[in-house]
């Protein structure tokens, strides 16, 4: 094991596969450092970056034609979460945030975008926003004297 890093197997839909294939090497990273970053599939890149940089994360390359956009974070990581038959295979993107939500909820509202109340979870705080695709984002505010 190299770099701290090790393999994890899955089995994933050959569709899936055959899209992350073509994305790496769209992307001219190989597969096992590409999938090491959530890919946003948007229809308005520009709006896309607009309403992630007011979640807080930065500014990266563009491509030429504006059709890739990377906005690098400080760190990230996968989550798991228990879920109903209705909920298998669903994917949902949530941040971590380093700063208090109201100052994120603020950002995203001087940016145009209208999240919902922040409310008390069993780790912490969070709260949920629309894309402008209208996926739902979480962003949460862990407390970890909450965890066992």
């Amino acid at each position: 094991m190299s770099n701290g890093k090790q393999q994890f197997n899955i089995y994933l839909p050959a569709e899936l596969v055959r899209r992350v294939k073509h994305a790496s090497v769209d992307a001219n990273q190989s597969l096992s450092t590409f999938v090491e970053e959530p890919i946003r599939y948007t229809t308005d890149v520009d709006a896309a970056i607009r309403f992630y940089r007011a979640l807080g994360l930065d500014s990266g390359p563009v491509s030429r034609p504006g059709s890739w956009a990377e906005l690098p974070a400080t760190a990230g990581m996968l989550a798991i979460h228990k879920g109903g038959n209705e909920d298998t295979g669903r994917c949902e993107l949530a941040f971590a945030a380093d700063e208090p939500l109201s100052v994120v909820a603020q950002r995203l509202r001087d940016a145009g975008f209208e999240p919902e109340a922040i409310v008390d979870e069993n780790y912490g705080q969070s709260v949920r926003v629309r894309d402008p695709d209208g996926v739902w984002v979480q962003i949460n505010a862990n407390d970890h004297e909450l965890y066992t």
